[in-house]
């Protein structure tokens, strides 16, 4: 009588198949709560922000969205429309800003759109868009961010997306 070997050959080929569906190991998908609050924002980076969310001209674009006065406009929106809130992309131990704007040059139905920046030794500056976001109360905003979302902050040419990808696997969207 001779040993049946197919269960042990069947094991081996349902392990390997495993191993090779798998891909590389990597690190658990964490999801991460990025917490805006209504906040004034200083003067150092008031300017930044603007220039960010509305574009070089940023206050004329204001301007031109109300018939008021650029100052007194910019005042409401930078004390009772701006959310902002501080999240350390990249791991290097510095928050990058991540900012929003409720008001209607920057809303529409899905949301109100907004930007991530950074802050190093030539100042602020952008690094990318944030897709739009609810914001509906006067409550914090909670956003979620998942580890392989990070890379999608970065242009394709800057070191960090390749380490993040390396790190959390290709981009995806910015779950809510």
């Amino acid at each position: 009588m001779g040993l049946d070997y197919r269960p042990a050959i069947l094991l081996a080929c349902a392990m390997g198949l495993a191993l090779v569906t798998a891909g590389p190991a990597r690190a658990a998908d964490r999801s991460h709560q990025i917490v805006f609050k209504k906040t004034t924002p200083d003067g150092k980076i008031w300017p930044a922000i603007l220039e960010a969310v509305y574009g070089d001209d940023g206050v004329q674009v204001i301007a031109n969205v109300n018939d008021t006065t650029v100052s007194k406009i910019e005042r409401m929106i930078r004390e009772k429309l701006t959310w902002t809130a501080w999240f350390d992309l990249d791991e290097d131990g510095k928050d990058e800003l991540f900012v929003v704007i409720n008001q209607s040059y920057t809303c529409g139905t899905a949301g109100c759109s907004g930007a991530v920046l950074e802050h190093d030794a030539n100042g602020w500056r952008r690094l990318s868009s944030l897709r739009p976001v609810q914001i509906n109360s006067e409550r914090p905003l909670i956003v979620k961010l998942r580890d392989s979302e990070r890379a999608g902050f970065y242009w394709k040419s800057d070191p960090r997306w390749a380490k993040l990808i390396e790190k959390y696997g290709p981009p995806q969207q910015l779950s809510r």
